[in-house]
């Protein structure tokens, strides 16, 4: 669950999390917006792991609660779902390179015309050798648009995990810099995460 707050937001338009999904009309006044944001559960089993040069796959499950607004245009207001499969490898002691291709079924509002969309990712994490419960990482994700007709989200993402615990749990904090048309230009995030 994460709270947001986004200005430049085009009248009548709606954010699916930090990406447009729909662009209400071809109004040109923004507005700003705060909320509660939508909230994903994520299931994910590792059915091989990377170590001895194996590439480690990971099947997941994904569903969106529909928490935002979607009368402040935070969200759509529909759950969404979606399945894929995640890539991670080892190279070296501390560099973990990863990919992600995934396949989302939209929630559709009334007369709505959005679409189900691929999904897709890929990076690689750092762990600091002085200091293993901190991890960098960078890495690009996108996807299809959820509207025919425009571009697609791209984003290039920064994050800082601080680990807690030898399992994983913990926070962080990252930038995103939006890279095409369908991306909030730019974004800063704080989280965290709990693995059991």
């Amino acid at each position: 669950m994460a709270y947001e707050s986004v200005s430049g937001l085009p009248q009548g338009a709606t954010l699916a999390g930090s990406n447009l999904s729909s662009r209400g009309g071809t109004q040109t006044q923004t507005r700003s917006a705060s909320g509660m944001g939508d909230t994903w559960f994520t299931v994910r089993y590792s059915a091989t792991h990377a170590r001895d040069g194996r590439i480690g796959i990971h099947p997941y499950a994904k569903v969106k609660i529909a928490t935002a607004s979607h009368s402040a245009g935070l969200g759509t207001g529909q759950n969404d779902y979606e399945a894929g499969l995640g890539f991670d490898a080892r190279a070296g002691y501390y560099t973990f390179p990863f990919a992600h291709i995934g396949y989302r079924l939209v929630g559709k509002p009334a007369n709505s015309n959005l679409q189900n969309i691929a999904t897709y990712d890929f990076g690689a994490s750092y762990v600091l050798p002085r200091s293993q419960a901190n991890i960098i990482t960078a890495m690009f994700s996108g996807s299809q648009s959820e509207q025919k007709g425009y571009a697609g989200p791209a984003d290039l993402i920064v994050a800082w995990n601080h680990n807690i615990n030898p399992q994983g749990s913990g926070f962080q904090l990252y930038f995103d810099k939006g890279l095409s048309n369908g991306s909030a230009s730019y974004g800063i995030g704080l989280g965290g995460q709990i693995v059991f």
